[in-house]
């Protein structure tokens, strides 16, 4: 009974920070994501999920206040062991809010965003959001082809052959043009 009370707590909890990140009551969200971090830190070792997911939901508040360094931090210790999805997806979300994108520390970041989603979609090819989230990280890269075949990537993964082929078209109109070519 203590544990189904415990875990109830913490579903609450877990909702009212997502809640209030949604609409942007920070100090709402704040105090939502204490109480979830405290209940998930009680948990058993055995069971790290529920840590992991409210680490995870900490992460998004903080990228969507802005505030990459905090987010950076927070999602540090996601990133130790094997790499899962959430993680990549967050880990370039973190680089592409960095304020230091253009300098060598975040143009590194944004590096291995990129490689860590190659990666990932040359065995998941059917991810449409991590092939979007790959075009959005070779744009402050230099590297606009990789973007816009990233994107006719994601577009075949969601089916949109017309789309695909579009984004295909652009690139090879760049290209012919004297666009960059990476």
């Amino acid at each position: 009974a203590a544990l189904a009370d415990r875990a109830d707590r913490l579903g609450r909890a877990y909702a009212s920070a997502l809640a209030a990140t949604l609409l942007r009551n920070w100090s709402r969200a704040d105090a939502s994501l204490a109480q979830a971090l405290a209940l998930a830190r009680a948990a058993p070792p055995s069971d790290a999920a529920p840590l992991r997911a409210v680490q995870l939901l900490l992460v998004q508040s903080l990228l969507e206040r802005g505030d990459a360094a905090r987010a950076t931090v927070a999602l540090d210790p996601l990133t130790r062991g094997a790499a899962t999805r959430p993680v990549l997806l967050l880990q370039s979300q973190v680089a592409l809010a960095r304020p230091d994108k253009a300098n060598q520390a975040g143009q590194q970041a944004l590096r291995q965003s990129a490689d860590a989603l190659q990666t990932w979609v040359a065995t998941h090819p059917g991810d449409a959001s991590a092939w979007r989230m790959l075009g959005q990280v070779w744009t402050p890269l230099g590297q606009p082809l990789r973007a816009l075949r990233a994107d006719a990537e994601a577009e075949l993964a969601l089916g949109n052959l017309r789309g695909a082929y579009e984004r295909l078209r652009v690139a090879q109109n760049q290209a012919r043009s004297g666009g960059q070519v990476d």
